[in-house]
């Protein structure tokens, strides 16, 4: 399996990262600025997974168009 042709790469990493933003906010004592991180994450995941193709994802699957082919 190729990373790229992965849509849940980037919408998981993104929530494991936001997990990750709660639990060290909330052992430094503010889990209302942790649980703010892990909304953000979250809802930047799901515009990625929700979004439709991107330039990104049109250059994962190798459909752009290079000026070597134009």
């Amino acid at each position: 399996m190729r990373v790229c042709r992965s849509k849940w790469l980037v919408p998981l990493f993104s929530v494991a990262l936001g997990i990750v933003l709660l639990a060290a906010q909330w052992l430094g004592g503010d889990p209302g600025s942790g649980l703010e991180s892990l909304a953000i994450m979250t809802a930047f995941g799901a515009l990625i997974l929700f979004g439709g193709r991107t330039r990104r994802s049109a250059v994962c699957g190798a459909t752009a168009v290079t000026s070597a082919s134009a």
